[in-house]
């Protein structure tokens, strides 16, 4: 099932991400180290989406180079920042106590406008609407038109997370994760165009969207490994293969809400079915996630209490090589280069720091249900890097605070919410994905 791959997926991710914090001592060989109370590293960053957001005005100048339209505005900001933070904070004769501290922001605002003569809004009898169209729209009226996009996101997640390894392997042996998440999305666009198609004629039309978002989210994991989810399997070196098994015991609670104004109705439509209103009871915004009712052969949540389910996961990993890479004012550092699951994700694994020095994941390993037709992650990669453990901290307590304050605008004091696609910018919010499409698009599955 799409819903259940995407689960395993995001456990997978989880495990890769918790266990590259792993340090090791300085070898020829990478081995379990020795850790001490208070030791604590950090990977992270600021980042400015502004010029990534730029590619997008030259390829749509592109594109409108050969109609009779001119892109008259287009103004974008985006500014965010993603940080890990780990400490450990027990060690005994036979475990390590972990904590871990993730937090995400992200600003936003796109601002956009086309002008230019357009075909005019009407119904028209073209004959056959494949040949009409590759032939230009002939015998259609043109007006002048503008269109008009303005798109604006606040966005906020903190987590904290307990992680207990076993201290003669370091294997994970079980996390307790806990989330609050806030995000506000106000989406206004003026006269998109629409062209529906019959036997022998095409509706043009001019739409308007007026559309907000508001989630709200609060949620608790508690995860179980069994057997211990040993990642490394330590010692290993350059062209090592190996492979890891474990399952995955989950349960937890969730609160919180979705709310959605301004959708077309073909959309809201798609969401409430008959079958989502049948297995849920909700039949409109708000979603309120306490009071949603799921019961199924791998899913089952009732009053915001997610029941003890199992996640079978599997690992592949190889050492690919090892190699020195320039982090700023880390200077040098050598790592080696480990390929996970065919390389969608690759650690860069280093000794002499006793951390990760680097990670790379694809955006869109995440196997999406077949009701989201369109991965807006594909081709992309995200990358952290080595940070000062001292600012990550400083960091993530700036996240904690930015996120309360929009929950406060979205609440009045409550718990956080989730964004959409910059959710998948840290583990946790990965963690978010997997129980909002488990939510609104696994329900939809008929009762067995």
């Amino acid at each position: 099932m799409k819903h259940r791959i995407t689960t395993i997926s995001i456990l997978v991710t989880l495990a890769c991400i918790l266990s590259i914090s792993v340090p090791s001592v300085v070898s020829a060989q990478a081995e379990a180290p020795e850790w001490q109370k208070g030791d604590k590293w950090a990977i992270g960053s600021e980042y400015d989406l502004t010029p990534a957001l730029q590619d997008v005005q030259s390829n749509l100048e592109d594109f409108l180079s050969g109609a009779d339209v001119t892109l008259t505005r287009f103004d974008v900001e985006g500014t965010g920042a993603s940080w890990l933070l780990w400490e450990v904070n027990d060690v005994t004769d036979s475990e390590y106590k972990v904590t871990i501290r993730t937090g995400a922001k992200m600003a936003a605002e796109l601002h956009v406008a086309v002008e230019g003569q357009l075909p005019a809004a009407g119904t028209y009898d073209v004959g056959n609407p494949v040949i009409w169209l590759l032939s230009g729209m002939p015998g259609v009226p043109k007006q002048q038109k503008e269109i008009n996009l303005d798109f604006d996101e606040d966005f906020a997640i903190f987590s904290r997370g307990e992680l207990t390894l076993e201290k003669d392997t370091l294997a994970i042996k079980s996390i307790n994760w806990q989330i609050k998440s806030s995000s506000i999305i106000d989406f206004d666009a003026r006269n998109i165009p629409s062209l529906e198609t019959g036997d022998n004629n095409v509706t043009i039309s001019y739409n308007n969207y007026d559309v907000s978002v508001r989630f709200n989210l609060n949620a608790n994991f508690d995860v179980e490994f069994e057997p211990y989810l040993d990642v490394y399997q330590f010692p290993f070196d350059v062209g090592d293969r190996w492979s890891v098994d474990s399952t995955a015991v989950v349960s937890g609670t969730v609160d919180g809400f979705l709310d959605i104004q301004g959708l077309p109705d073909d959309v809201k439509g798609k969401i409430f079915s008959e079958e989502f209103i049948e297995e849920t009871g909700i039949t409109d915004f708000p979603i309120e996630f306490d009071k949603i009712a799921i019961e199924n052969e791998d899913f089952n949540l009732h009053n915001g209490i997610i029941e003890s389910f199992e996640i079978p996961i599997h690992l592949d990993l190889h050492c690919l090589e090892k190699k020195s890479i320039q982090l700023g004012n880390f200077g040098s550092i050598e790592v080696y280069v480990i390929e996970v699951n065919d390389g969608r994700q690759r650690i860069y694994y280093s000794n002499g720091i006793k951390f990760l020095a680097k990670a790379t994941t694809e955006l869109s390993f995440v196997d999406l249900p077949s009701e989201i037709p369109y991965d807006p992650f594909q081709g992309t990669e995200l990358e952290v890097n080595l940070a000062d453990a001292d600012i990550a901290e400083s960091q993530l307590e700036q996240i904690e605070s930015y996120e309360a304050s929009i929950s406060e605008e979205i609440t009045g004091g409550g718990s956080g919410a989730l964004s959409n696609w910059a959710a998948l910018l840290v583990i946790a919010i990965v963690i978010a994905v997997v129980f909002i499409v488990v939510l609104i698009v696994s329900t939809r599955r008929k009762k067995r």
